[in-house]
């Protein structure tokens, strides 16, 4: 034995040494994995952290290894390592990253947890959220009116960025690597160097697409661009090396102008390029004196903001951002501003399918409205970005990392069938005697109920879908008329309430036409709080619930074929009754003995001191992940083993309320099976359950 313990202690004072050098060359190669990781090469920078597991289990390498595969989307990698370090971190991003993983996975449900417990430390968590609820609901349906079908073009790298250009598209890939590029240094994410190509469109698809002649493709990252509404311009996106001014790389926005020969100049810098930060993605107005780009300048909403400057004279006005309706905590990126105004971009902070979704906005009076998603097809739960449109909406093109592809990012060709009538869809036909029974079409069409947050008069992106189901209706009957009702309920000022009604009513119309309904064939009006469908006036409260239903925007017809319709006289509701009290002479024999004197005593009084434990299970066996899953609530925990099996019990709480606070975290978290229970302060297990507390007042 002797003999055995004397080996024992020399065979780890000789790996001590070993351990040491280990130590010391993981440590080295974490510097060398993180200069990768700064300069944005993902792909060296995982073979790296890789090796470093090899020698040493750091913490740090399995972060960044995580973030690279994010980074990279390979999300199936991704999901690996931020499993393996969520017990280990506390930093609650990384909750917020592992969430995004997932619902790029398609995993809403799981998502959404891990938002929600975002959201206690950070509102954009439930932005987060109710993505994930819209992505489980009709936003992930697909629009049969919207057909895509991916480009032939298309290569296993990375093609984006398409615009229309002569008689083709103007896009940028990293489809292969030139020989001028082969001693840059690496400022791409680990594949080959963006250029600009050129691909002419034929009948039957389109022709080998070229790199633009002349100068404007440089050494390293260029792409994507807009041209100039005369196409003599294009404005760009080109990596920068800032290192010699005392900065590091960045983007940067570019001007190259066409010259006699076909060939395109090389890139002017933009006025605002700047050293300590990027600026990309330029797209202009049809006028050509607005300037849309991305840039994660100081003083910005989330990563990337959208920015406009205004040209003047030769030179660009200051930066100004687009506000937080449409900038987010997250990242706005790839803007397209359609002649008529309305601008298309990307983003992974509004609520979406996941990763990077496609909005809309336009601007009125001065402010945008709130981004609608456009939903599937065209957005899916991965990257869906870079959509610009032809002047009369009917196509376009945009880009995607959807399962299905030909590699990387691939192009996507959009046609859009709803601009038109569509004769072959069912119409819903009314005849007069039927519209003067009831002239409101909400429930005819289906349509959801449109109910505004209180005091506002934002078309949630929700509203905005079931509005699309208006303005098919009206494409479909183009003899039809129609009045855009909104109301309010009977809580706040009168004269206010009628002002937000036509404010909400307004902002309907302003939707439907901007979809080509034309105005003449629609009015806006506000009710206010005189038409209600449920009792509920200034001197007679109701309950939340009532009040929501006359917080409503209705559709109704108004003229057939140039007849105008007369609607049925509108019929107050009843005042709505509260239930009458409980019967406090019918109490059960057990409130009985709790008040032995006399009706008069409160039976609350009478009750001891008493706490509440949450119950949730049973188990057959409680491993680490379950374990932790709760142990992340922060609050006292504790297993008990009963007939059933194992239990996990919170607590104990001091309230009623709060108990049932902790009981919905756990259920975000998984417990599908919980229960609340008394005690007294003694520990002893209270003969009312937490039920009958709660009905006889006990909060």
């Amino acid at each position: 034995m002797r003999t055995y313990l004397y080996a024992l202690l020399f065979a780890c004072c000789c790996l001590l040494p070993f351990t040491a050098v280990y130590a010391q060359k993981a440590e080295k190669l974490l510097q060398t994995a993180n200069a990768h990781f700064d300069n944005y090469n993902y792909t060296q920078a995982i073979a790296t952290y890789r090796d470093i597991l090899l020698l040493d289990n750091l913490l740090e390498a399995k972060i960044k290894l995580a973030e690279c595969y994010r980074l990279t989307a390979d999300f199936a990698q991704a999901e690996y390592w931020y499993k393996q370090i969520m017990p280990l971190v506390a930093d609650p991003v990384y909750k917020l990253r592992y969430g995004q993983v997932l619902q790029s996975t398609g995993r809403y449900a799981e998502a959404r947890v891990l938002f929600a417990e975002y959201a206690r430390l950070d509102p954009w968590g439930e932005q987060l959220v109710r993505g994930c609820d819209l992505a489980m609901g009709t936003l992930s349906q697909p629009n049969a009116d919207h057909q895509i079908v991916p480009l032939m073009i298309n290569t296993a790298g990375s093609d984006f960025g398409a615009i229309r250009y002569a008689n083709g598209i103007i896009f940028c890939s990293d489809r292969r690597n030139t020989p001028d590029q082969a001693g840059a240094a690496s400022l791409n994410l680990g594949g080959n160097y963006l250029d600009l190509y050129y691909s002419a469109r034929l009948f039957e698809g389109y022709e080998e697409p070229q790199k633009l002649k002349g100068k404007i493709n440089s050494a390293y990252n260029d792409g994507p661009a807009n041209a100039s509404p005369d196409g003599t311009i294009l404005y760009f996106t080109r990596n920068v090396n800032y290192k010699k001014e005392g900065g590091g790389i960045k983007l940067g926005i570019f001007e190259s102008r066409s010259q006699a020969d076909g060939k395109w100049g090389d890139g002017t810098a933009f006025q605002h390029n700047n050293t300590a930060y990027s600026l990309a993605h330029p797209t202009l107005s049809a006028d050509g004196q607005n300037l849309y780009f991305v840039s994660d300048m100081p003083g910005g909403f989330g990563g990337t903001d959208l920015y406009i400057c205004t040209k003047i004279d030769t030179f660009w006005s200051q930066p100004i951002n687009l506000g937080a309706t449409v900038n987010t905590p997250g990242n706005e990126m790839f803007p397209f501003l359609h002649p008529d105004g309305t601008l298309y971009f990307a983003s992974d902070g509004l609520p979406g399918l996941g990763g990077l979704d496609i909005f809309q906005t336009q601007r009125t009076a001065g402010r945008w409205a709130m981004p609608r998603n456009m939903g599937s097809p065209i957005n899916s739960f991965r990257d869906d970005f870079g959509l610009t449109l032809t002047d009369t909406k009917a196509d376009g093109y945009f880009a995607s990392n959807r399962s299905g592809g030909f590699g990387s990012d691939d192009l996507y060709y959009l046609r859009i069938l709803s601009l038109q009538p569509n004769i072959d869809a069912p119409v819903i036909t009314f005849t007069r005697s039927d519209l003067e029974q009831n002239n409101v079409i909400n429930e005819r069409l289906n349509m959801a109920p449109l109910r505004f947050k209180a005091g506002e008069w934002t078309l949630l992106t929700e509203m905005q879908f079931e509005l699309d189901k208006v303005v098919k209706f009206m494409n479909n009957t183009p003899y039809l008329n129609i009045e855009l009702a909104a109301h309010t309920d009977s809580r706040g000022d009168d004269y206010v309430n009628l002002e937000i009604s036509q404010k909400r009513a307004d902002a309907a119309l302003q939707y439907i036409y901007r979809q080509g309904i034309q105005p003449a064939r629609m009015k806006a009006v506000g009710y206010g709080e005189t038409q209600p469908i449920e009792g509920c006036y200034n001197d007679n409260p109701c309950p939340d619930e009532l009040y929501d239903r006359n917080n409503r925007l209705e559709v109704r017809i108004t003229e057939i074929g140039g007849t105008t319709i007369t609607p049925p006289p509108y019929l107050s509701p009843a005042p709505y009754l509260p239930p009458p009290p409980p019967d406090t002479l019918a109490l059960d024999s057990l409130s009985m003995l709790l008040m032995p004197d006399t009706l008069a005593v409160n039976p609350l009084d009478t009750l001891p001191a008493l706490q509440f434990k949450i119950f949730i299970g049973p188990y057959k066996e409680i491993n680490n992940t379950l374990y932790f899953t709760f142990a992340e609530l922060n609050t006292p925990m504790d297993m008990q083993n009963t007939d059933k099996g194992m239990m996990v019990v919170l607590g104990p709480y001091a309230t009623i309320t709060e108990a049932e606070q902790y009981q919905q975290y756990a259920r975000e978290r998984g417990a599908k099976n919980s229960t609340i229970n008394p005690y007294t302060n003694d520990g002893t297990l209270y003969a009312i359950p937490t039920k009958k507390l709660k009905k006889m007042g006990l909060q």
